[in-house]
């Protein structure tokens, strides 16, 4: 029998980690549980490629050949699994709120096979959810996760017509639960959030002001909990620049490290203020290679949450500072490179879309330096500030 050497190599299908190991041969294996059959029984296989993409590629085709295999007799609960681990290309948040649908809502049917479910059924479910109080933005939000794993089943039921049909009713129905009020029209600007950081007094003021003034310069949370030290670095020339190329997000309570974006305009580099280069070189840390960001995902954002909420915005979440940004810089290029936007999208075409890369840098410096002056009330080095960093307790 050929020995079995340890090691590291991993991949993803969907949202699940996979461990390869090496045969003596070279070839790469795993030995894995997939589900049940219908009698109850482990669905044990073992798969060999010879190499780790091949490994993945045959995985992945295990996977919808088990559950094609199910035919009629797949339920919505595993239709769900199925599509979340057959979609390997969904971001992390995307299959983190699919698996919340089908946690959360539609629980009639839920042990349903899918090709059984009606018109009715999906009607019931509905006022089910709409009666224990789920607001139109939630409910709407839910539908449409429903029928993109009910039309990749191709169930019979969901015919284009119905579809439209509950569509409308969820539209159109009464709600007792009104959600929460978003009031994009009067968002704060950039400088009244950081007006709300020097009046913080809280023991982890210096930690908010990081995490927020980040935020203000358009990085999404699963960005700025990505952020090494060594990717906000200094050159020679004195200028400081961010590199935006991975991403840390939270999935049932584990943190999952990507040395990828959101998209290809995510990956990005920008100029800041060296104050605030100074800022967070100033946190202690042992290597470059360590998180600036270091709290869980529960505590970044209950730390900005808190602070919106003293000054009057509890509906302002670590999310909407991206928000402020691009309604304070809508009318500006920085919307492109620091933001991480495509300007194909119009969001921030403008007279400015056609700036030389010398004119971009300093419009991104500008605001990024508005921002560290209002905080800091002066222009001198933010070494004279004294910085507390505490990470392993609870804000």
């Amino acid at each position: 029998m050929a020995k079995k050497k340890s090691n590291t190599n991993c991949f993803y299908v969907g949202d699940r980690q996979f461990n390869a190991h090496i045969a003596d041969n070279g070839n790469y294996y795993i030995q894995a549980d997939f589900g049940k059959d219908e009698s109850g029984k482990r669905i044990r296989k073992k798969v060999t490629a010879k190499s780790l993409n091949e490994l993945s590629k045959k995985v992945e085709e295990l996977i919808i050949e088990l559950e094609s295999n199910h035919g009629d007799n797949i339920t919505l609960v595993n239709a769900f699994e199925s599509y979340i681990n057959t979609h390997a290309s969904l971001a992390y948040n995307t299959l983190n709120s699919y698996r919340n649908t089908i946690k959360y809502y539609f629980k009639e049917l839920q042990n349903k096979p899918i090709r059984q479910i009606t018109k009715s059924d999906l009607m019931q479910a509905i006022n089910t959810d709409i009666a224990k109080g789920c607001a139109k933005t939630t409910m709407k939000r839910e539908f449409t996760v429903l029928c993109v794993v009910l039309n990749y089943f191709e169930v019979p039921a969901l015919t284009p017509k119905v579809q439209k049909e509950l569509k409308s009713y969820v539209n159109n129905a009464t709600y007792i639960g009104k959600g929460r009020k978003k009031d994009f029209e009067n968002l704060p600007t950039a400088l009244d959030v950081v007006e709300w950081l020097k009046a913080d007094t809280t023991k982890y003021k210096d930690r908010t002001a990081v995490c927020v003034l980040l935020g203000l310069h358009s990085l999404r949370v699963e960005e700025v909990r990505g952020l090494k030290f060594k990717d906000v670095i200094k050159e020679k020339n004195g200028n400081c620049y961010v590199n935006i190329h991975a991403t840390k997000t939270c999935i049932r309570g584990k943190d999952h490290f990507r040395e990828e974006t959101k998209n290809e305009y995510s990956t990005r580099r920008f100029l800041i203020d060296n104050r605030l280069y100074d800022m967070i070189h100033s946190i202690e840390h042992k290597s470059d290679d360590d998180f600036v960001i270091s709290i869980c995902n529960w505590q970044y954002g209950s730390c900005i949450k808190q602070l919106a909420i003293k000054n009057g915005y509890d509906w302002i979440t670590a999310h909407i500072l991206r928000h402020i940004f691009i309604s304070d810089n809508k009318d500006c290029t920085i919307a492109e490179i620091v933001g991480g936007w495509s300007l194909k999208g119009g969001v921030s075409k403008t007279v400015y879309t056609h700036a030389r890369h010398e004119e971009k840098e300093k419009l991104t410096k500008e605001y990024s330096g508005k921002l560290l002056d209002c905080y800091f009330d002066t222009e001198k080095d933010s070494c004279e500030r004294n910085i507390t960093w505490t990470v392993n307790k609870a804000v």
